[in-house]
C-alpha cells in the first residue's frame, strides 16, 4: 500500500469509531463496543501503524523541530506527512472518547457532550476546550445546589 491508500484507510476507521462513539451517547448496547474501541482498538491500531510506517518509511527530507522552516522540510514527504496525521487520528480519538467516559462519570447531558465530540473530531484541542468548559460550569453549577 502507498500512504495515499493508508491515508484513506486510517481516515475511514477513524471515522467508523468516531460514528460508534458519539452513537453510544444515545444507543446503551453500543456503549462496551465504544469502551474498547476508544482504550484499546483504535488506539492500538492507529499506534501500530505509526510505529510500523515510521520505522520502515522510505524518505528521509531531513527538516525537524527547530524551526518552522525544518518542520515544513520534515513533512515535504507523504510518509511523514501520513505519520502525523495517523498521530492526530488516534490522540483526537482517546480525548473523545475519555470525553464520552467522563460526561457519563460527572453526568453531563448527551446533547452537550456531542457539540465536543464533533469539535475534537475536526479540532481536538478545541472540542476538549469546550467539554472542560461544560465540565467546569457543570462542576461549578453543582456546588453552587
Amino acid at each position: 500500500m502507498n500512504a495515499e491508500q493508508l491515508f484513506s484507510l486510517g481516515n475511514a476507521l477513524a471515522l467508523a469509531c468516531w460514528l460508534v462513539l458519539a452513537s453510544s451517547l444515545f444507543v446503551q448496547r453500543l456503549w462496551a463496543a465504544a469502551q474498547w474501541i476508544g482504550k484499546f482498538g483504535l488506539p492500538v491500531l492507529l499506534g501500530s501503524a505509526y510505529v510500523l510506517i515510521y520505522l520502515a518509511q522510505p524518505d528521509n527530507p531531513g527538516g525537524g523541530f527547530g524551526s518552522i522552516a525544518a518542520v515544513r522540510m520534515l513533512f515535504s514527504s507523504d510518509w511523514i506527512l501520513l505519520i502525523a496525521w495517523l498521530h492526530y487520528l488516534a490522540f483526537d480519538y482517546f480525548v473523545g472518547a475519555w470525553i464520552v467516559r467522563d460526561s457519563r462519570r460527572v453526568v453531563i447531558n448527551r446533547w452537550l457532550v456531542l457539540p465536543c465530540l464533533f469539535f475534537c473530531l475536526v479540532a481536538g484541542p478545541a472540542g476538549l476546550l469546550l467539554y472542560l468548559g461544560i465540565q467546569g460550569g457543570t462542576a461549578l453549577k453543582d456546588a453552587r445546589t
